[in-house]
């Protein structure tokens, strides 16, 4: 067996890169949320969690965030809720009593019984202030596909500051 060869350096930083998002696709899978950095505002950080995975205490940790929550969703999806056609994938706001089982209806984990896909997505969902994902945001659909989730994400964009970057280094979910 021959031995590898050394790393060319040049390759350095996209080995670096992939270490990273492997292990964002593991932490996802494993339902532990995530922090992804803005490339275009570097100050800026977002934190996302696969809706497939979320538990009711998780859910109850990013209500108490008081932070605006929204439901990442696929043009495939929202087409499925609403019944219309839907280009690119949108950044859809949580209703701040949102349940964990209307969640997990919408992103079609446990579609409700005899409820029609529409009603449980507009118990949970503000539609009408939908707005087509960002560049970050379709990344993040991105890598739940990669992880083999449900491509339904649960997304916060954390406003600047020290006490979020203190958050962020210190968290314990």
């Amino acid at each position: 067996m021959k031995p590898h060869p050394p790393a060319d350096a040049a390759d350095a930083p996209a080995q670096r890169a992939a270490v990273r998002v492997d292990r964002a696709r593991l932490e996802l899978r494993h339902g532990r949320p995530i922090a992804l950095q803005s490339a275009d505002e570097p100050a800026r950080w977002h934190v996302l969690e696969a809706i497939e995975t979320l538990t009711p205490a998780r859910l109850h940790e990013w209500q108490a965030m008081g932070l605006p929550l929204q439901a990442l969703l696929t043009a495939q999806r929202l087409q499925a809720l609403e019944g219309r056609a839907r280009r690119q994938p949108m950044a859809v706001p949580l209703h701040p009593s949102a349940t964990l089982a209307q969640l997990h209806g919408v992103a079609a984990v446990a579609p409700h019984e005899g409820e029609a896909p529409v009603a449980q997505c507009s118990a949970a969902l503000a539609l009408g202030d939908a707005a087509p994902a960002d560049a970050a945001q379709q990344g993040a659909l991105a890598l739940a596909k990669r992880a083999r989730l449900l491509p339904a994400l649960l997304w916060a964009s954390l406003p600047p500051g020290a006490a979020w970057q203190r958050w962020i280094d210190d968290a314990q979910w």
